[in-house]
């Protein structure tokens, strides 16, 4: 993640535009059929074990955009760190971008300087209803695109928006009885993904990298084969033949 922000900086650098200027977003990989994130993903247990488990999982992300609140985790990774992940990349592109700022920025530095204050055309309301439900990730889009905020030492920045945005996912958890009343529609998808997600079985850490083909073809054989039609069928359809 650290990298991806680094190189996203470079090329912020080369065009002469602040990376926040460049309106780069975090896109989370959804396990999907015949894929090798979904193999592994089945065998590990993690999106079900049963057709009905499976059905259950499809029809959640039939509908679903690549965002991290729709993120099932494969890697094993803390939960802490996963929802940081998107604005670890941020906050890295900004201080990549500042350590060596280009001729082209320094001509317009005014002008981005003052940008990451800008206004969006969200309603009063909205923007309230929004820092209500998620102040820390507010905070954070607020806070990012500030030149000033490279100059924290990282130790002190990441670890404490990482327990703050964890913070902010467990009161997300914690007000689930009351979302739908609080956000209407909206808020019955926020406790549809969160009553969906409390189902999902958490997913070992990786002992070994390599190719997920490699891994999950090691991981099928050391198992029994198939027994019965489905199971077979299953299998099938998963290496996507």
């Amino acid at each position: 993640v650290m990298e991806t922000g680094r190189y996203v900086g470079r090329i912020a650098r080369m065009a002469g535009i602040p990376p926040n200027e460049l309106f780069i977003d975090t896109f989370y990989a959804l396990p999907m059929p015949a894929t090798p994130l979904y193999g592994y993903g089945q065998l590990q247990g993690v999106l079900g074990t049963s057709i009905e488990d499976e059905e259950e999982y499809l029809f959640f992300v039939s509908d679903k955009i690549a965002h991290k609140e729709h993120h099932i985790d494969l890697t094993g990774r803390s939960k802490r760190s996963v929802l940081f992940w998107d604005f670890l990349m941020r906050y890295e592109s900004m201080r990549e971008f500042y350590k060596n700022p280009s001729e082209k920025y320094e001509e317009n530095k005014l002008k981005y300087c003052s940008s990451f204050i800008a206004e969006n055309n969200m309603s009063l309301k909205k923007k309230l209803m929004r820092f209500l439900w998620e102040p820390i990730t507010v905070i954070n889009e607020r806070l990012y695109p500030n030149p000033l905020v490279t100059h924290i030492p990282r130790s002190l920045l990441y670890i404490s928006i990482r327990f703050l945005l964890h913070a902010e996912y467990m009161m997300h958890i914690l007000a689930r009885p009351f979302l739908e009343k609080l956000f209407g529609d909206k808020g019955e998808e926020f406790a549809s993904i969160i009553d969906f997600k409390a189902k999902i079985k958490l997913c070992p850490s990786p002992t070994e990298i390599d190719s997920l083909r490699k891994i999950n073809k090691r991981i099928r054989d050391s198992r029994s084969p198939p027994e019965t039609l489905t199971e077979k069928n299953r299998l099938i359809l998963n290496l996507g033949r």
